[in-house]
């Protein structure tokens, strides 16, 4: 009985909390936090600038919001399971961007772009040679782990 009564103690306490006070455990992870510093600081901005491989392996399906988190490691960390087709992208310090093109005759083959910062430092806007577009938010980045979730083209 004392169980429980704990357990209805706590629940009732993490509830408690002001909408705006950051204290309610509720994510929005649609919105950026107002709050939140920048998620890419200078310090951990060099952990973007390399060559990314799509470990989907590593995802869980999509929350009940309808959210993917994709995660990519670095293509060099592993010997990542054969796949008809997996997601790369190499950031360069410079704002050059190469990305594998899926192509629909599975001729796929690396493509050259651009990219820039968004939001903060949380959200990346890329563009290539032919004007096609795309932007995901960077929910975490180090040297071992880049997990992004997509968003829809600006």
């Amino acid at each position: 009985m004392k169980q429980i009564l704990l357990m209805i103690a706590v629940v009732a306490l993490v509830g408690c909390g002001k909408e705006d006070d950051a204290n309610t455990g509720v994510v929005k992870p649609n919105l950026p936090s107002p709050k939140a510093a920048p998620i890419v600081e200078k310090k951990n901005a060099n952990a973007l600038y390399r060559d990314w491989t799509h470990s989907y392996e590593e995802e869980r399906p999509p929350n009940a919001s309808g959210v993917v988190v994709q995660i990519f490691r670095p293509t060099a960390s592993r010997q990542f399971p054969l796949s008809r087709f997996r997601m790369r992208y190499i950031f360069h310090e410079n704002r050059d961007l190469q990305y594998l093109y899926l192509h629909p005759a599975d001729a796929h083959h690396m493509k050259k772009g651009t990219w820039s910062w968004s939001q903060g430092n949380r959200t990346i806007l890329w563009k290539n040679a032919e004007g096609e577009t795309g932007s995901f938010e960077i929910l975490q980045v180090t040297r071992d782990i880049l997990k992004i979730t997509p968003r829809k083209s600006p």
